[in-house]
């Protein structure tokens, strides 16, 4: 009886100690993700303004946040839309390099849109 109890007491707490862990990074990247978000508002407001050395700059800081918050994102979500968010950035470096404000403009809006799905 006293070994049962043991067994299933290793158990809880095994489980206890992986959710915990699982969960450990959430509180820390919720000031990153803000600053995915701004990035791309600023990046929006750059392209529309067509200040493209400004617009690579803020490319570059989006750049950095998402590569933070896709470590942590790829154990919760799925992986379909963190794909289309990374492809989207590459092709945003593109657009913004060959100073395309359409392209750009449709592209912020699509990761805008997809990013508000996380």
């Amino acid at each position: 009886m006293f070994q049962r109890v043991l067994i299933y007491a290793g158990l809880l707490v095994t489980l206890v100690v992986f959710a915990l862990i699982m969960g450990a990074g959430e509180k820390d990247s919720h000031p990153v993700r803000q600053e995915v978000a701004q990035s791309l508002n600023d990046l929006y407001q750059d392209v529309q303004a067509e200040n493209w050395g400004s617009a690579l700059a803020s490319w570059e800081e989006l750049e950095q946040a998402w590569t933070v918050v896709s470590r942590r994102l790829s154990f919760t979500e799925e992986r379909l839309p963190l794909f289309q968010l990374e492809t989207n950035l590459a092709k945003l470096k593109g657009s913004i390099l060959a100073q395309d404000r359409s392209s750009a403009l449709q592209l912020i809006l699509e990761m805008q849109a997809i990013w508000h799905g996380f």
